[in-house]
């Protein structure tokens, strides 16, 4: 099984909170302890949860990691992440990402992908769920769009969004409206000219922003 394959790395614990098994942290240094490598960790900063950049990143193991003491994770995907989940599972393919001062991963993010829900009933907090996630950077940082309410043009350095559902070819060459998770983005407006009610954009990803630029009709 995969994970038996995955490279363990020791961290020491200085949050000043318990890391939850499977729990997302942010690797700030290393240092020798022993003969044996440490991770300095920490938890994701709302920079972090704007830049949703998973190199950084190591995923706990299953068991708990109080204040203060060692710990052992892994940076290898897919992985098994802790992830916010307040009523029903989440869906295969839904993106999630890193959420400032949490240890658990959000839809508010998105530089992972959800594979599948782990059932084999870890321990976990309430309101949570361990899901086996890979990296989904790379794989959709450009996006054609539809503008329903249009957005308003960039005034000096002042942008402006609006709500842009994404579309996506078929096997034809036919774009079609996507549906259901991650179907809409809400992308600023970059140019100085206003896109029109029910106009085409192009839209990029950095991080957890989005800015569009309007396509000629």
């Amino acid at each position: 099984m995969f994970l038996d394959q995955q490279v363990q790395w020791s961290f020491k614990n200085e949050t000043g909170h318990e890391i939850p098994p499977y729990g997302c942290m942010i690797i700030t240094g290393a240092t020798v302890v022993e003969n044996e490598i440490v991770f300095s960790i920490r938890r994701p900063t709302a920079t972090d949860e704007l830049d949703q950049q998973p190199a950084s990143v190591l995923f706990n193991g299953i068991q708990p990691v109080p204040n203060d003491t060692f710990g052992v994770g892994t940076r290898d995907l897919p992985a098994q992440a802790l992830i916010e989940q307040p009523s029903t599972d989440h869906p295969s393919g839904l993106q999630v990402g890193l959420k400032a001062n949490s240890f658990a991963l959000a839809t508010t993010g998105n530089c992972f992908k959800i594979l599948a829900k782990d059932l084999t009933d870890p321990h976990i907090q309430s309101g949570h769920g361990v899901y086996f996630i890979e990296e989904a950077f790379g794989r959709s940082d450009f996006f054609i769009g539809k503008c329903a309410l249009g957005i308003l043009g960039r005034v000096n350095t002042q942008m402006y969004r609006a709500t842009v559902t994404i579309y996506e070819e078929n096997s034809s060459g036919v774009l079609i409206a996507k549906t259901g998770d991650n179907s809409t983005i809400e992308p600023y407006n970059i140019s100085s000219e206003a896109v029109l009610v029910n106009a085409w954009v192009k839209a990029w990803r950095t991080g957890n922003r989005y800015y569009c630029q309007g396509l000629c009709q």
